[in-house]
């Protein structure tokens, strides 16, 4: 069985992990499902997640008709059941694919991260008498309605740092540049599960990394708007930390895009995203890197 992973439904890199678990599954329920994909990031992706890729095209099963009837059911049940149900494969229940990291990856966090955060703790006089944490930022999503503010991220670094973290943000493309204290960009997949796994927490918003910290194993914080964690992480949910501002104070959070609570407004920002203030995030931070 192939998965069409480059179709124009099949999702991000995110979808792609989420089937990493049901083909971990499919390892002992045959037959083994596969992943169809010419691009290259998704292909080191799978390498990480111990998946197997496949050129035959032709043969490739498209999940359009699981998105659509997902939608057509407003986002009720967890997105893997859509999967198993268009599949016919519902005996498979989401196991946790394992990981891969190359000792390399691992070496070169460890050299160019750790060491350098033990340098600024050793020169700062905020933290000279504690460690600092590294907490991992992920700005970046692939849905703008989806994505914390910038000024959000950026005041959260800051506090991060004052209270003895190290707070490293994680992007891609040039639309951050010099926005951040300390910041990676275009970051290989293996060092970034490389991170993952030697880092004390991952803070992300509804996107690939948030999927990824959790099936590496890394405590994860992640911040909500208007997708539901039950739909979009219940293959997963006990590895995951959720935070977004509740229904009484913004009625339409968890909206999943429903056509009675969405705006014209929710195309440039998420109301329910845009309360979530920086210092609520930064407390739940805190008490989860004591």
């Amino acid at each position: 069985m192939i998965i069409n992973s480059d179709s124009k439904w099949a999702g991000g890199m995110g979808d792609l992990i989420c089937f990493s678990w049901l083909a971990a599954c499919a390892d002992t329920n045959r037959p083994r499902i596969h992943f169809y994909t010419r691009d290259p990031r998704k292909r080191v992706l799978l390498d990480v997640l111990g998946q197997v890729y496949s050129d035959d095209w032709k043969h490739a099963i498209d999940m359009s008709p699981a998105y659509e009837a997902e939608m057509k059911d407003l986002c009720r049940l967890p997105r893997w059941i859509y999967w198993t149900q268009h599949l016919k494969r519902t005996e498979l229940v989401p196991v946790c694919p394992t990981v891969t990291i190359h000792p390399g990856d691992l070496q070169w966090v460890t050299e160019n991260i750790l060491k350098k955060s033990l340098l600024q703790r050793l020169v700062s006089s905020v933290t000279r008498a504690a460690d600092r944490k590294l907490v991992l930022l992920f700005p970046n999503t692939s849905q703008y309605t989806r994505s914390w503010l910038t000024s959000h991220w950026m005041n959260l670094a800051e506090m991060l740092y004052a209270s003895g973290c190290f707070p490293l943000a994680i992007f891609a493309g040039s639309e951050l540049d010099g926005l951040f204290r300390y910041s990676i960009k275009d970051a290989p997949l293996g060092r970034i599960a490389a991170m993952m796994r030697l880092c004390s927490l991952t803070i992300t918003c509804d996107s690939f990394p948030a999927h990824l910290a959790a099936t590496v194993g890394c405590p994860t914080l992640t911040i909500w708007g208007p997708t539901t964690p039950e739909n979009v992480f219940g293959h997963c949910l006990d590895r995951i930390e959720i935070l977004r501002v509740s229904p009484e104070v913004c009625e339409c959070v968890g909206c999943n895009s429903d056509k009675k609570l969405i705006r014209p407004a929710c195309s440039v920002a998420c109301e329910a995203l845009v309360m979530l203030q920086p210092k609520v995030v930064l407390e739940r931070v805190l008490e989860m890197v004591k």
